[in-house]
């Protein structure tokens, strides 16, 4: 998401965020709310747009697998609360008006996704404005859906490699190495047999509302098994899944694939600055695979857990030399000096970084890819 302003004086101070939400049972109102409108726009216009026999949010109460659970859709209306508040309410709140005509949304075709994205729409918007959205089918790296100066035969490369990657790393496999836990570690740690169908990705979207609520939501595959968690299973469980997602960063044959997955979404971004475009925020819900990608290729440190939900946000502003700035914050937290291109003396006061410096880093990769060589 990358708001804009003239001035670098208007700078956003971003509301704290952290994984301390409460339950849907404690905001009845406002999920009930939220289902309602399930209906305003989204079941006459789902096939139009490409999610036919998509869901714009849970079933039922009873949480399904391939859905959100009813307390990951009150997450992420706090999600979009949070982002209403720092960019319509405060700063901002002269310059943008919480419209869908200010808005480019972009979801990748996962019901996860489609219903994430919604639940932010229904917090970040007016009712009344919720219906006039557009959410645009993409890619899962967005590289076919969005404007960039992307060769076809990057897509077409990126489309052979996905299945190979994701396999990595949502099953906790590497290319060439053994898997990241023996199941006999997990079903001891679940005092369950798993027969062997947990994955990496799986695991850990199993075990953050654990962390996030404290609570057990069930919404899994393996939900026909009885799982007692222990605080130390719990614990090993999440150091190992979380050590996999780091070594995975690390790993030459991963990184490779990141600059290439990501490099869609990120000149995109640059080239949405040098428009200036009445579109005043961009917004894309993606999957776990495409968020580890972006994060190597842009050299944060995966250093802390990443819960769920998670926000990245890139704000974009314009000096009064009319240079270009972006900042970058990750669940509130201002990273941009952690990104490789903003290291050092390149980050200036507030957070700002040369938007230059992104444009520079991106030719550099470019160079690199197969398709551009």
């Amino acid at each position: 998401m990358s708001p804009s302003t003239r001035s670098q004086r208007c700078v956003i101070q971003p509301p704290e965020f952290n994984c301390m939400f409460e339950s849907y049972e404690q905001n009845n109102a406002d999920y009930l709310s939220f289902m309602e409108n399930d209906d305003l726009y989204f079941v006459s216009n789902l096939k139009k747009l490409g999610f036919k026999g998509f869901k714009a949010s849970p079933s039922s109460e009873v949480c399904k697998e391939g859905q959100l659970t009813p307390n990951g859709v009150v997450q992420f209306l706090t999600v979009g609360r949070n982002l209403q508040e720092a960019y319509f309410f405060r700063s901002f709140r002269n310059r943008y008006l919480p419209r869908a005509d200010n808005l480019d949304i972009h979801s990748i075709t996962t019901s996860v996704a489609f219903q994430s994205l919604f639940a932010v729409l229904h917090g970040f918007l007016p009712e009344k404005q919720i219906v006039k959205t557009l959410i645009q089918k993409s890619s899962e790296n967005f590289c076919t859906s969005i404007n960039s100066s992307i060769d076809k035969c990057h897509c077409h490369y990126l489309d052979e490699l996905l299945p190979l990657i994701q396999r990595a790393v949502q099953q906790g496999r590497f290319i060439f190495k053994d898997d990241f836990m023996s199941i006999s570690d997990v079903e001891k740690a679940l005092n369950s047999p798993t027969r062997g169908k947990l994955s990496a990705v799986e695991l850990y979207s199993l075990l953050m509302p654990l962390v996030c609520n404290g609570q057990n939501y069930r919404c899994h595959k393996l939900t026909d098994h009885f799982m007692k968690f222990t605080e130390d299973g719990i614990l090993m469980l999440i150091n190992k899944t979380f050590e996999h997602f780091i070594t995975l960063s690390k790993d030459p044959v991963f990184r490779a694939f990141a600059d290439s997955y990501s490099y869609p979404f990120l000149d995109a971004m640059v080239m949405n600055s040098k428009r200036w475009s009445d579109k005043k925020i961009h917004l894309y819900s993606g999957d776990f695979t495409f968020f580890l990608s972006l994060l190597t290729s842009l050299g944060t440190p995966i250093e802390e857990h990443i819960t769920s939900p998670t926000r990245l946000v890139f704000e974009l502003y314009r000096g009064q030399t009319k240079s270009m700035y972006i900042r970058a914050l990750l669940n509130g937290k201002l990273i941009t000096q952690e990104l490789s291109m903003c290291a050092g003396e390149r980050t200036e006061k507030h957070g700002m970084c040369p938007l230059v410096a992104l444009a520079d880093f991106l030719k550099q990769k470019r160079s690199s890819l197969p398709c551009y060589r």
